[in-house]
């Protein structure tokens, strides 16, 4: 029987008949063995020479299609791909799809695509964004916001079961802008209102604190879990290291998409080797972080600070 899935706001579930649901480990073989002969079939787009096509780059994941280039050439790519989608039951959709010009070709891409959403500030993409400065920057805020109403509800958990908010917090929440700092480069600005609010509504409830955290023990928390700490990391302070080191891991799939490669094969060993170098980078950032933050802190003070998190740990 098909399974009933229940969407937020509507007034009865609906059925999972058809396809693959959300977090289903065979969704990505089933839209690579669907969308695989559309995307070459695009790639061997006989309308664009050999030295347009060079820079046209198209990139896919899963059923979500971008292309990037010139707006003359993104322009044939975009009417090949409504032309030959329907054939593979790929069905673009204007009203949903966005082209994101450079500043000054605003009027010539609202010309070329009238029927498309046109901008040039930016625009979300895969859960991060494309764009200018300042389109960024208010994206982020926007997140930012949602994640500060996120923290003010489960502070309030905090207050009766702060194991179990302090679990969804770790494995759940904190993964939200974990991802967007991985993505989405120099928002250190706009994270430290996020940090603000951790320190100030957070911690305090978890704690049973009617006061708000000190500088201190903000620092002796961040640490992780293996350095003494709770590991509520400062993200603001570790946002531009999470990017450059997703940076790094992806590097060669970069590569790939912007040479356009017709086959990618992952250097396992290499990618373990990044992997390895990542995590000790970590370790040792925090095992310096933790000397340098029990060096300054008072006898009476370190042994409050223990305290607190044996406590926690014990209560668990």
């Amino acid at each position: 029987n098909p399974a009933n899935l229940y969407v937020s706001g509507a007034d009865a579930p609906i059925l999972s008949e058809e396809g693959v649901t959300q977090g289903d480990n065979s969704a990505m073989g089933f839209y690579a063995c669907s969308m695989m002969p559309l995307i070459k079939q695009l790639m061997l787009n006989k309308e664009l020479s050999e030295e347009e096509f060079q820079y046209l780059k198209q990139a896919w994941y899963a059923d979500d299609a971008a292309a990037g280039g010139k707006l003359k050439d993104i322009l044939r790519w975009w009417s090949k791909l409504c032309e030959s989608g329907p054939t593979f039951g790929y069905h673009p959709k204007p009203s949903k799809s966005w082209i994101i010009a450079k500043p000054g070709y605003l009027d010539e891409a609202k010309r070329l695509f009238p029927d498309l959403n046109v901008t040039d500030m930016g625009h979300k993409y895969l859960g991060s964004y494309i764009g200018t400065d300042e389109g960024k920057n208010m994206f982020v805020e926007g997140k930012v916001n949602e994640w500060i109403t996120d923290i003010e509800d489960i502070s309030k958990i905090a207050a009766r079961e702060p194991q179990v908010a302090y679990a969804a917090y770790i494995y759940g929440l904190s993964k939200r802008w974990n991802y967007v700092c991985r993505t989405t480069p120099n928002i250190v600005t706009q994270l430290k209102k996020l940090e603000f609010k951790i320190q100030e509504t957070f911690i305090p409830a978890l704690l049973d604190r009617v006061f708000s955290c000190t500088e201190k023990c903000r620092s002796i928390f961040s640490l992780p879990a293996r350095e003494g700490g709770l590991s509520i990391y400062d993200i603001s302070e570790t946002s531009d290291t999470e990017y450059q080191n997703s940076c790094k891991m992806t590097a060669s799939l970069t590569n790939a998409i912007f040479e356009q490669a017709k086959e990618y094969n992952e250097d396992i060993e290499k990618l373990k080797d990044i992997k390895t170098e990542i995590s000790q980078g970590r370790i040792n950032f925090y095992k310096q972080r933790r000397a340098e933050i029990y060096q300054d802190l008072s006898a009476q003070m370190l042994r409050n600070c223990n305290w607190t998190y044996t406590s926690i740990r014990e209560g668990g």
